[in-house]
């Protein structure tokens, strides 16, 4: 199936896209200027910013759940994390309505992300081992594949980039494939951190990420048939 085709995605991608436009529309509003280059450094930079806060933050959220020793304090940092994965859709959309999409946050946000994810996923092994008291195997095998794919799609993305930008294109992005992807991980590493009981979390985020792995691979593939295109375009410039 093209990634192209893939309906249910689209039409999921697109109804994201509009709550995000109408939650960050205040800051838009606020901001917006008709020629981009009149923007001060920090109206030019904010969606950017928001996307280094975001790598920052999850170090912090992570620590912070890890040592909370009441409820009061672990709610608060969870929701600091829903807040931190929703971020993704708020700099996109500040960018794309400031007119701020730049070549430096096409690279800095899917960092973020995979920084994000690999974070807060890999935090969950002892989160879980201390409430447990017990290893799980196909938890953390699951954990260290999702990393690894992680790894190789932000290594294929980065070289599709550069190869864009030798020969003066502009990157496809994130395919329908990575954004599948990536709303499964974001589910499986909020339902681990979030749901009370502990057995229970576990699964739960142990079948979302399972669930997003095939979802990693063709994200991965897409990548490379993308980067294979580009490659020989470079090689037959005229055509």
């Amino acid at each position: 199936m093209s990634s192209n085709n893939f309906e249910p995605a689209e039409i999921a991608t697109s109804a994201s896209r509009a709550f995000f436009r109408k939650l960050v529309s205040p800051i838009v509003e606020r901001y917006k200027q008709d020629d981009p280059a009149k923007y001060p450094w920090f109206e030019k930079n904010l969606a950017n910013l928001i996307s280094l806060a975001r790598v920052i933050s999850s170090f912090i959220i992570v620590r912070g759940l890890l040592n909370s020793k009441t409820d009061d304090s672990r709610q608060l940092y969870f929701a600091a994390a829903c807040i931190n994965v929703a971020s993704d859709g708020i700099d996109g959309e500040i960018a794309r309505g400031l007119g701020t999409v730049s070549k430096t946050g096409k690279v800095i946000d899917p960092i973020a992300d995979k920084v994000m994810f690999t974070t807060m996923a890999m935090g969950l092994v002892p989160f879980f081992r201390r409430r447990l008291d017990s290893k799980s195997t196909i938890f953390r095998a699951t954990i260290a594949v999702a990393v690894v794919m992680e790894v190789r799609v932000l290594i294929t993305g980065s070289r599709v980039g550069v190869q864009a930008q030798k020969i003066g294109v502009d990157p496809a992005g994130a395919n329908v494939y990575g954004k599948i992807k990536f709303g499964l991980q974001c589910a499986g590493i909020l339902s681990g951190w979030g749901i009370i009981k502990a057995s229970r979390a576990r699964k739960a985020a142990t079948i979302l990420i399972l669930m997003a792995l095939p979802f990693s691979f063709l994200s991965e593939k897409g990548h490379r048939k993308q980067l294979e295109k580009l490659n020989t375009q470079s090689s037959n410039p005229y055509n």
